[in-house]
């Protein structure tokens, strides 16, 4: 039964429920805007072979190639800063520690169930290449564009993953927020990413984006295996210098408990490290990508008491039948030796 409010009373009242912020609402419409500027990154070399929404931009910045008839976009995020405060900073991005998208997804369904007990079509999309979603939630003033170019709300910051419900609907719109409106003259991100990825306008460049780079296959870039710290999936340092992130800030890491989970990566069998690790993108679902970024994690922990047990692990894997670990491991060993004798 609908309340007070209709339809749109009824949609903020279950997100609540479900723990959903940023709720917004916007008509469905072709975003010739974000394919202008799909096309001119692509162009530019600013891609490196990602898909996600580059695949297809005329099915993804057009929510009715999802839905023919699609009349209205419910956008909303799924906070994951705080969820994992008090957790041991690992070797994983925050959002990928958990299948973050996963929660998302199930709660849209939810919040879908609303439309549909009205007599609506819905279509739930996240982490797909089927919609740039960040466009009719910022359309719908949930948020804003930040210059790292993901999106930010009001008291989460970027630390949120979003999705949206495409619907048959007519639903009447949220009001926007205004775009590029978050971040003011504040470039904090840029200047803290050290490959120099983050762009003018809110552009990353995939070609020097660590999170990108360890998703891809092969050999890492050298100067991407130096600057990716100790990590092995995702990358959140232009997110902890946010300013709208300060209240979601996670402790220095222990040099000792990273080697332990990198350890444990590359001791775990290739079936049981896709079974836990299987929300994450990996091409080809190839575990060899995680232990390939494992061994390269390894030589960036610099030489304090975690070197000596790093140097023998990264030493058993310089002979590995796979010739990009072996490589890698062998990369990894020459650098943290040299770091050790500073």
């Amino acid at each position: 039964m609908i309340g007070s409010g209709g339809i749109e009373g009824e949609l903020a009242r279950r997100a609540r429920r479900e723990g959903l912020v940023a709720l917004s609402i916007s008509r469905s419409r072709v975003y010739r805007n974000v394919a202008a500027v799909l096309a001119r990154r692509d162009a530019a070399g600013l891609r490196d072979g990602m898909q996600f929404t580059y695949r297809n931009p005329a099915r993804s910045t057009d929510p009715a190639a999802t839905l023919p008839g699609a009349r209205s976009v419910v956008s909303a995020a799924w906070p994951y800063g705080r969820s994992s405060l008090g957790q041991t900073p690992s070797v994983i991005a925050r959002y990928a520690r958990r299948d973050s998208y996963g929660e998302l997804r199930e709660r849209l369904a939810r919040l879908g169930e609303v439309l549909e007990e009205a007599g609506h079509i819905v279509r739930v999309v996240a982490d797909s290449n089927a919609l740039v979603d960040k466009e009719p939630a910022v359309r719908g003033g949930g948020g804003w564009y930040l210059k790292n170019s993901l999106y930010g709300v009001p008291a989460h910051g970027s630390m949120v993953v979003i999705g949206s419900i495409i619907t048959d609907a007519a639903l009447t719109p949220t009001r926007p927020r205004g775009r590029m409106t978050g971040c003011g003259s504040c470039t904090a991100c840029i200047g803290a990413c050290p490959t120099g990825a983050i762009l003018p306008e809110g552009a990353v460049d995939a070609r020097r984006c660590i999170s990108w780079q360890l998703q891809k296959p092969g050999l890492l870039n050298a100067d991407i295996a130096e600057a990716m710290g100790v990590r092995v999936y995702g990358c959140d340092i232009c997110q902890e210098v946010c300013p709208y992130n300060r209240r979601n800030a996670e402790g220095e890491a222990d040099a000792l408990a990273q080697l332990e989970e990198l350890a444990g990566i590359l001791r775990t069998g290739d079936a049981e490290l896709l079974g836990h690790y299987s929300h994450l993108y990996l091409p080809g679902r190839d575990p060899s990508v995680l232990k390939r970024n494992a061994l390269a994690a390894l030589g960036n922990l610099g030489g304090g008491p975690a070197a000596p047990r790093a140097l023998s692990l990264l030493s058993t894997w310089v002979d590995s039948d796979n010739p990009v670990l072996a490589v890698t491991a062998a990369r990894s060993l020459e650098r943290l030796a040299g770091s050790s004798k500073e």
